[in-house]
């Protein structure tokens, strides 16, 4: 069994950070339009990816995001 927390960041800022020797990030800043047609398309197939692109897309259509986050995202 798996938990895993996820969470909606705002305001981020990006910052050199060097991972453990273990650890290898590969990451490309997308508009979420972009990310959620991916995953319709079934181009992203990581579970927790989908879910939580799915889970922000139905916050937005429901109102379940702040006026300003969800006219960000850029849906229509």
């Amino acid at each position: 069994d798996e938990a895993a927390a996820r969470y909606l960041a705002t305001r981020l800022t990006g910052r050199a950070v060097a991972p453990d020797d273990t650890e290898v990030f590969d990451y490309a800043r997308i508009a979420f339009k972009t990310l959620l047609d991916a995953v319709i398309k079934g181009q992203v197939r990581d579970g927790l990816t989908v879910a939580c692109t799915l889970r922000v897309y139905h916050m937005a259509k429901s109102g379940g995001l702040s006026p300003h986050l969800t006219r960000a995202l850029d849906l229509d």
